[in-house]
Formats: structure tokens, sequence, C-alpha cells
């Protein structure tokens, strides 16, 4: 059995830039539920597998093209 890879937490700024987002939006959708994200004291994290998924952010690319319109 194959240990599971380890979890890299990134800050909600790196998201955004992985995701070629603003970091408020990026906020905004951790808030919403679409982006899933852990606090540690202040700070938020996101665990980059989940961004790496197809369907992390589980909204259509039409959308996701509005939104990045908006930033």
């Amino acid at each position: 059995m194959t240990p599971a890879p380890a979890r890299r937490w990134i800050t909600v700024q790196e998201a955004a830039e992985f995701t070629h987002l603003n970091p408020l939006t990026v906020r905004d959708m951790i808030a919403r539920g679409i982006i899933p994200a852990v606090r540690l004291g202040r700070a938020v994290r996101v665990d980059l597998q989940a961004l790496e998924k197809p369907d992390a952010t589980r909204i259509p690319a039409s959308k996701l093209k509005a939104i990045r319109r908006l930033c």
C-alpha cells in the first residue's frame, strides 16, 4: 500500500496566482465554498491538490472567464 501524497498548503495570494484570479475573488470563492480552504489562526490556506483537480473550482469555464473579466 502506497502512502497518500503529502498535502501542500498555499496562501490565498499563491492560489490567486495559480488560478489567475484576483486574491479578493479567491477569498470570495473560499467564503462561498467553491474553493476548499482551512483557517490556521488568522491565516487561510488552500490545498494545492484541490486546485490542481480539473473540477476544483466546481464552476464552468465560461463563468470563470466572466469572473476573470471582473477582476
